[in-house]
């Protein structure tokens, strides 16, 4: 395992010994290997972010909760993801998938690779052509077009029935389907999830009227984002008072902190 004087600047937020301690925690049997991710793999994590760990197994894991999971160390928020390092692999081959794993790939810092496979992966995101994923792109492209024509039909029948949750729910959905379809024909590697929405719009033209209308649809206008941000907020806090006698205690580990967060925010008084 490398020392944190081997890991790029961006490392340096974290101590080498908190690094080692949590691939030494979350290692074991059937570990690959381990990387760093996210925000402080790209030197820009705050304190609010969380500490992206990629675990590569050598099987896929069994399940969801396996296979992604929270955890509170020394005051940071880990996001543990495990993955199977040739699913990994194969993602390389699927443009839907590409555009995430490769800025990922070739992002991540190696903290545990006692046999070079994540440095072979990450060769292979480093050297990656879009040319080669061309024609499987619009052809993706086009076939979430074709899907998405359910959830028009959905939103007109809400707007005839004047039913907003039906409007809404497929509006959501008709929005994330036609963002991912034109972030895949565009062959646009998203560099951060924070970041998606812009990277497509800019793609598309800032001033453009599909810019224009994607803007409205996913409610970025002046002072809606902050808005739909507080009110998120609010309904997590709303959510755990409804779920709070069934919550496991080993879930308090992060969900504490969590609701301490936002508590100490002073949103949760805040009328929108």
């Amino acid at each position: 395992m490398p020392s944190a004087s081997s890991n790029r600047r961006s490392v340096l937020n974290l101590t080498g010994s908190l690094l080692r301690s949590l691939a030494k925690e979350f290692g074991g049997p059937g570990v690959i290997g381990i990387g760093l991710a996210g925000s402080f793999a790209r030197g820009q994590g705050s304190g609010l972010s969380d500490i992206d760990l990629n675990i590569f197994l050598r099987k896929p894991p069994r399940s969801k909760r396996e296979s992604y999971m929270l955890h509170y160390r020394k005051g940071y928020l880990v996001s543990v993801k495990r993955v199977g390092l040739e699913t990994t692999r194969s993602s390389l081959k699927e443009p839907q998938l590409a555009i995430w794993a490769v800025p990922g790939l070739r992002q991540m810092q190696l903290l545990y690779d006692p046999t070079g496979k994540l440095a072979e992966l990450q060769s292979l995101a480093n050297t990656f052509a879009w040319h080669r994923l061309e024609k499987k792109a619009r052809e993706f492209a086009c076939y979430q077009l074709l899907t998405a024509a359910e959830e028009v039909h959905k939103i007109l029948a809400g707007t005839q029935r004047n039913d907003p949750s039906k409007i809404v729910y497929a509006a959501v959905g008709l929005t994330l389907s036609l963002t991912e379809a034109v972030a895949v024909h565009k062959g646009l590697l998203i560099e951060s999830e924070n970041a998606y929405f812009a990277q497509v719009q800019a793609s598309m033209g800032k001033k453009s009227s599909w810019t224009q209308a994607h803007n409205l649809a996913i409610g970025i206008k002046a002072g809606a984002a902050f808005r739909k941000g507080v009110a998120a907020l609010q309904l997590y806090w709303q959510t755990f008072r409804a779920l709070e006698d069934l919550v496991p205690e080993a879930h308090y580990e992060v969900l504490q902190p969590t609701l301490g967060l936002i508590r100490r925010s002073g949103y949760l008084d805040l009328r929108l």
